[in-house]
């Protein structure tokens, strides 16, 4: 049972989920005429996809959420779009998974279903009184992927036999994750405004960042994460107000893994999280990721039940780290 692969939950659909995939992966094969980049990333992407329906169940979440920030930006000629390839594929897996539990079984929502649909019907309406049908159309295809990864990491922890194991596999893929982006953040600051140019102007950025929306900005040098000729750690987004509020994650999983009773994660990743994710949330220099930060420890509180103990335990601490990082970094502040 622990080493049941996502390969047995998709071939239990048989030909409606096997046709989901295939049709995505035209999408994508399409793309391998295009240039080198763009084959190169179909390969990849092809390897990610068979490695997906091979690992067993356990693996598939970590891995996931590993690879989220590899988004494989490519044109996709079929839809007349700059597109995820990732994200196609992830979208595949949502609708492998909802074809599988409707032909198995009736259709019986839980809450946060009923309310993903019920969300996903306003949009759909929503496009009856748009002004502009195809940024609707865009902002529809973000919202259901929100959804797909809710679906697939939900529907995979839930189909381990042992959720909370899967679980604490999923915190601790999510810590490395923050652990590996605020690094590389902290490298973006040291290697400087020319080094970072040098990457952006590159293929190999097209693996993270939209190529239109980058081209664009690499003409005008308006991003937000420049001053001068030094550079705000920015991670994996070309917005640094991103990074901010990716960091406050981080900040709100860690406090969170490291205030809980439950074996969430090792505690030393936790607490070293929390002070590297600290640590990048003040060196973003973004107002919107403090108040992201301030969210999530609140949000600690509330998941562990409201004690006032530990969120003024929590919050001192995180207070304390903040005025030593401010007093280190003072000048950049």
């Amino acid at each position: 049972m622990t080493t049941r692969s996502a390969t047995a939950v998709v071939s239990e659909v048989g030909a409606p989920a096997q046709c989901v995939v295939a049709i995505v992966a035209l999408l994508i094969a399409a793309t391998a005429v295009m240039a080198p980049y763009e084959g190169g990333a179909a390969i990849v992407l092809a390897l990610a996809g068979v490695a997906f329906f091979v690992l067993p169940i356990g693996a598939v979440v970590p891995m996931l959420i590993l690879l989220a920030p590899v988004r494989l930006f490519a044109y996709l000629p079929v839809v007349g779009a700059e597109l995820s390839l990732t994200s196609l594929l992830l979208l595949a897996l949502a609708l492998s998974i909802t074809l599988t539990r409707s032909l198995r079984a009736p259709i019986a929502l839980t809450r946060w279903e009923w309310s993903a649909v019920l969300w996903c019907g306003w949009i759909g309406l929503s496009w009856l009184w748009s002004s502009n049908r195809r940024t609707s159309v865009a902002g529809s295809y973000q919202w259901a992927l929100l959804f797909a990864a809710i679906l697939v990491v939900v529907s995979y922890v839930s189909r381990d036999p042992r959720p909370a194991r899967a679980l604490r596999r999923a915190v601790v893929a999510v810590l490395v994750l923050i652990d590996a982006w605020c690094v590389v953040g902290f490298t973006q600051s040291a290697i400087g405004l020319d080094g970072v140019l040098a990457f952006l102007r590159s293929r190999a950025a097209d693996a993270l960042f939209l190529p239109s929306l980058l081209r664009y900005k690499l003409v005008a040098l308006d991003f937000n994460w420049k001053t001068g000729y030094g550079v705000q750690p920015f991670g994996p987004f070309i917005n640094g107000i991103e990074f901010g509020i990716f960091t406050a994650v981080g900040l709100g999983v860690a406090a969170a893994a490291t205030a809980s009773r439950a074996n969430l994660a090792p505690k030393w990743l936790a607490l070293s999280t929390a002070v590297v994710a600290l640590a990048a949330n003040l060196a973003a220099l973004k107002g919107t990721g403090w108040l992201a930060a301030v969210a999530a420890i609140l949000t600690v509180f509330v998941a562990l039940g409201g004690s006032v103990r530990r969120l003024a335990l929590y919050a001192s601490a995180v207070v304390v780290c903040a005025v030593i990082l401010a007093n280190a970094f003072r000048d950049e502040l």
